[in-house]
């Protein structure tokens, strides 16, 4: 294990030592945001090899690409990028192997990018984070390395080396990090599970007020609708009359079927619901 801890041949190992404690109190440290956490290791590691500009990117499955997790530059910050082999990131990550550029522009096989302007200095540095399966979860990259020099293996090493301390525990945040995102899910669908059982709860209401209405003010007043057309018919009408009496007659007793039928249908749902 001593072997492996050589973040720089002027440092002692004790502050090495050190170093990789604090790094791993920072990552562990479940007050911080999964954001916090990676920016400031971020800051750490760029320390150890001098370089100003950095990102940390980490694979998301749903979205197939690399989010931009953690970066010097805020305005990239949650910027989602596709993996293609033909960019740096998109290649380190496919081959979980580190890459290091001392001159973008006597490199064959990737070009500089649209952006490039925008660094001081022609050499690139980056190393995979694998994860428990030795598989790629993401990628660190490194710019503009103090003095305006190239990054070196010895610097290639190093951020290796770091790579291989924070991606487990990268890992273990990002799945905490997720478990967390969806446990604030599941509380938003048990939340509208239950406005939606007080909305059926509301409805099942207003079907027995409905039906309670009606029992007392359809059914009696038709009742008695039917027993007085069939008294009419007893005291005697003529023949006329009693054409137009049979169809009140019918219809009357057709509309007391279905609001019985209604009923009865309302009576077994209310059966099934005990």
């Amino acid at each position: 294990m001593e072997e492996q801890l050589h973040f720089g041949e002027n440092h002692e190992e004790g502050s090495d030592f050190d170093s990789i404690r604090g790094i791993i109190r920072l990552l562990t440290d479940n007050s911080l945001s999964l954001a916090v956490r990676l920016n400031r290791s971020l800051d750490f590691v760029l320390g150890k090899i001098r370089a100003s500009r950095g990102s940390i990117m980490l694979w998301e499955r749903e979205n197939e690409g690399l989010r931009v997790a953690a970066s010097t530059n805020p305005d990239i910050l949650g910027l989602l990028q596709a993996v293609d082999p033909q960019s740096i990131s998109g290649y380190v990550f496919q081959t979980s192997a580190p890459l290091l550029i001392r001159d973008i522009n006597k490199s064959k096989e990737f070009k500089p990018g649209n952006g490039r302007d925008s660094y001081r200095t022609d050499s690139l540095l980056c190393v995979p984070l694998l994860g428990s399966r030795q598989q790629a979860i993401g990628v660190i990259n490194c710019s503009d390395r103090e003095g305006d020099t190239q990054f070196t293996e010895e610097d290639s090493r190093m951020l290796s080396e770091y790579a291989a301390w924070i991606s487990p525990l990268v890992e273990n945040s990002c799945l905490v990090d997720s478990l967390g995102r969806e446990k604030e899910r599941y509380k938003a669908l048990v939340r509208e599970l239950e406005l939606k059982q007080k909305e059926l709860l509301i409805t099942h209401t207003e079907r027995t007020e409905l039906v309670q209405m009606v029992v007392h003010d359809f059914k009696s007043p038709l009742s008695a609708v039917i027993s007085n057309l069939d008294l009419l018919r007893y005291m005697g009408i003529s023949e006329e009359q009693e054409n137009i009496l049979d169809t009140a007659r019918n219809g009357a007793s057709k509309l007391f079927e279905m609001i019985n039928d209604f009923l009865q249908v309302a009576r077994l749902d209310q059966w099934q619901e005990q």
